[in-house]
């Protein structure tokens, strides 16, 4: 455990002052508007709903266009409008309309009719859109332009509320009821993660608890007892602890004034560590902007509660030269965090950000790197330089597993049509292929929020192209969110599954990694054997010889397993069958399937192993069609660098043609 007033006194003062600047500034943090999101980031402050605005940016990307475009070119740079259009005509919990008609001014709500304890309110946001040809003054608010749309925030209680419409007053719809109290006491024989909804969705929770709501829309925080003030009537408790676990739940009736006692016990559905597997998540953030703020205390709850063997909690910047939680990382250098046990480890690491470039995490760093970021306008290193290749090698020196961030905002059937398909400065991890090829890159997260299956397209085509690279994942869940998609779902919503020779640790961990014993989930078990041998194996045989091939899966509908040709074998839960080998080649096994309703990622369940490596007479895997490929990327890439980058080092274009010397010599004649 780590509470508040055991941390180190720098670390203290620094989470007050965050929780200072949240207070003045919200969710922004102050962060730039000149980022290719910039035109989104004051409405950070509408946290809660800011999921709505994925509507336009969703339609952009898959149309090619940037999502600045699709907020600031489609709607002429109205937000409000933005909003109004995300919201498809419907009135979401949480927000009500009103809407200007020249017949008079007109409310609409969700109908869900909220239940609130004595004296509270709940936040809510009112969207103003005038359907006439005057301005409009909405007080205590503002005024609205002819035709025009505006979002504010505001507080509803059980009281009527009014506002002054041109000077007549108008009633708020009752979306609030006021309810009798009652008293829940939960427990569990370890800390998990506890959801406690009303038949109406709002969530409940404990004094103090960070206020969490995960990709679902469920309220949840983590706990091993907790007191809780809810309204009598009905509710559903939840108990979850982690994707080796189930889920426990109970429908519960109180009484006005009464107390009542629950105890559920999300027990485990699998053991992975009893064989040697630990599962981490490699890529996630305390504070990264955000409406509240994140400390060691919640992240160690955060872990312990999912079950989460290994964490690495990122210090990185955004837009600007603040690098969000510094101060932890560099008390914690190359030292376990203090809740650290022999069955759970974590970490302070790193990211280095350069949003032409891409950015990558660091894992295990025993030393603070010379930089965090390059590239950003508004920060105090502008210029793209150093390359992304100079800081990959000087976080290895310093101890470190480098790992590639999510490198698509989009899934696609080829990933270069992403990755240069719009705004240069988008994330994209477009100096991948460099320093894949240049062996400066231990892992990539196939397993992210942004791109599975065309991350794993980007994979498969390296791992053609004769690169050693571990499957791995990162969620890039940022603690200091309350509700933002899947950026405020639990730690651990996937995770990198490795196997460790002996007991867990930073090292071991790190060992398997450069290893490729590894395979990345968000929640089905996924195996993989050639010959016996796992993922991370490099078997050696002669051309004709026959290899036996397993892959099992389970919590999946699906399972395939690819040669660097293409889809080998698939079945339903698994395949058996006798590889012959031709050529150099590796073995990758996927699966996917339907979400379930429990699950954290609504987008469908997805695996991915690592590769074993079949060499022919010591002959390494290279096809031709996939070397092709990342040469096409490297030609596109300084295109790119030359027309969009900021003085961009010359040493750059050294690394590209060192990457194409690399690609060319695997070439056949």
């Amino acid at each position: 455990m780590c509470n508040d007033h055991e941390l180190p006194p720098l670390v203290a003062r620094t989470l007050d002052a965050y929780r200072a600047v949240v207070a003045e500034k919200g969710a922004n943090w102050g962060e730039s508007t000149r980022s290719l999101y910039g035109p989104l980031v004051p409405y950070l402050r509408f946290v809660r709903h800011t999921e709505l605005l994925a509507g336009p940016v969703a339609a952009a990307l898959a149309e090619g266009r940037s999502p600045t475009e699709a907020v600031d070119g489609a709607v002429e740079g109205d937000l409000d409008a933005a909003f109004r259009d995300a919201l498809r005509g419907r009135v979401p919990d949480g927000v009500v309309v009103l809407r200007l008609t020249p017949e008079g001014p007109r409310f609409l709500g969700s109908g869900n009719v909220q239940p609130v304890l004595r004296g509270e309110a709940l936040e809510h946001l009112l969207l103003v859109e005038s359907q006439v040809d005057a301005e409009v003054s909405v007080q205590p608010f503002g005024t609205v332009r002819p035709g025009g749309c505006a979002v504010w925030e505001t507080r509803l209680g059980a009281d009527p509320e009014f506002l002054l419409v041109d000077g007549e007053a108008v009633e708020f719809p009752a979306v609030v009821r006021e309810a009798e109290t009652a008293t829940l006491r939960l427990r569990s024989p370890a800390m998990c993660r506890w959801s406690v909804l009303s038949p109406e969705g709002r969530g409940w929770f404990p004094e103090g608890a960070l206020r969490k709501w995960d990709a679902r829309g469920r309220a949840y925080f983590h706990a091993e007892e907790a007191i809780l003030d809810v309204p009598a009537g009905e509710l559903e408790v939840v108990a979850a602890r982690g994707m080796d676990h189930g889920v426990r739940r109970a429908a519960v009736v109180l009484e006005p004034g009464g107390e009542l006692v629950v105890e559920l016990d999300p027990g485990r559905s699998r053991d992975p560590a009893a064989d040697g597997w630990y599962g981490g998540d490699l890529h996630l953030h305390l504070n990264f902007a955000g409406d509240q703020v994140a400390g060691p205390m919640e992240a160690s709850l955060m872990q312990r509660g999912e079950a989460l063997h290994m964490m690495n909690l990122l210090a990185a910047n955004a837009t600007t030269s603040f690098v969000y939680d510094r101060e932890a990382f560099t008390e914690w250098l190359g030292r376990d965090l203090p809740w650290s046990t022999a069955e759970l480890v974590a970490r302070m690491g790193t990211e280095y950000r350069n949003d032409l470039l891409g950015h990558f995490a660091a894992f295990g760093p025993l030393s603070e790197p010379s930089r965090y970021y390059a590239g950003h306008a508004e920060s105090d290193a502008p210029a793209d330089s150093p390359p992304n290749a100079h800081m990959c090698a000087e976080l290895r020196r310093r101890g470190a597993v480098v790992i590639w961030a999510h490198p698509l905002t989009a899934d696609a059937e080829d990933p270069l049509d992403v990755l240069f398909g719009w705004g240069s400065r988008s994330c994209e991890a477009r100096e991948l292929v460099v320093d894949a090829a240049l062996g400066l890159v231990d892992g990539l997260d196939v397993l992210n929020h942004l791109s599975c299956t065309g991350t794993a397209r980007i994979y498969r085509r390296l791992l053609g192209a004769g690169v050693r690279l571990a499957a791995t994942a990162g969620t890039d869940v940022m603690l200091s969110y309350s509700r933002l998609s899947t950026y405020s779902n639990p730690p651990g919503w996937a995770r990198v599954y490795a196997r460790l020779d002996g007991p867990l640790s930073v090292p071991a961990f790190q060992e398997a990694i450069r290893a490729g014993r590894t395979f990345a989930t968000n929640g089905p078990w996924l195996t993989l054997e050639a010959d016996g041998q796992g993922p991370g194996a490099l078997l050696d045989v002669e051309p004709g010889r026959t290899v036996r091939v397993v892959a099992t899966v389970t919590g999946a509908d699906r399972i395939r397993v690819y040669d660097a040709r293409g889809v080998v074998a698939e079945g339903a839960d698994g395949v058996d069958f006798a590889y012959r080998v031709r050529e150099p080649t590796y073995l990758v096994a996927e699966a996917d399937g339907e979400a379930l309703p429990d699950d954290l990622d609504p987008r469908g369940r997805y695996a991915h192993t690592s590769p074993v490596q079949l060499t022919v007479s010591g002959r390494s895997v290279a096809r031709q069609e996939d070397l092709n490929w990342c040469l096409e990327w490297l030609d596109r890439l300084e295109a790119l660098i030359r027309e969009h980058g900021t003085d961009p080092d010359l040493s750059l274009f050294d690394l590209l043609e060192q990457a194409r010397a690399r690609y060319r010599s695997r070439l056949s004649p």
